[in-house]
C-alpha cells in the first residue's frame, strides 16, 4: 500500500480507484486470486498450510488485502513489515492452516 503509483492513484484519481474496486473489480480480483491460489495449492501439496480450498483462501487474503490498500485508516497496525507479519501470523495463518469446514467434507 505504500508503492508510490498506488498513493498517486488513491490521491489524485480516487474515483478510477473506487470503479475499479466496485464496478470493474472481477477480473482484477479473479487474476490476484488465481496467482494466489498457485502459490497456496504449492503451500497445501508440501504440507505447509491445512486442507483448504485454496481458491476460497485465496479469494480472502485479496478481498482483505485489497480492503487495506484503499482504505488504510485502521485499528490494526500495519505501518511496518513486522506489524503486517504479526497479523499476517495472528489473523491469516490460523485460516490457512485449518480443515475444510464439515460441511466441505460430505
Amino acid at each position: 500500500r505504500d508503492h508510490p503509483l498506488v498513493q498517486r492513484t488513491l490521491q489524485t484519481e480516487p474515483e478510477v480507484v473506487g470503479s475499479l474496486i466496485v464496478a470493474q473489480s472481477g477480473p482484477v480480483i479473479a487474476f490476484a486470486r488465481a496467482y494466489l491460489a498457485g502459490h497456496l495449492g504449492r503451500a497445501k501439496a508440501a504440507g505447509e498450510i491445512g486442507d483448504v480450498d485454496v481458491d476460497v483462501a485465496a479469494e480472502l487474503m485479496v478481498r482483505l488485502g485489497l480492503s487495506f490498500v484503499v482504505a488504510p485508516d485502521s485499528c490494526i497496525p500495519l505501518g511496518t513489515e513486522r506489524e503486517a507479519r504479526a497479523f499476517a501470523n495472528d489473523y491469516v495463518l490460523p485460516i490457512l492452516r485449518s480443515s475444510l469446514p464439515e460441511r466441505k467434507r460430505r
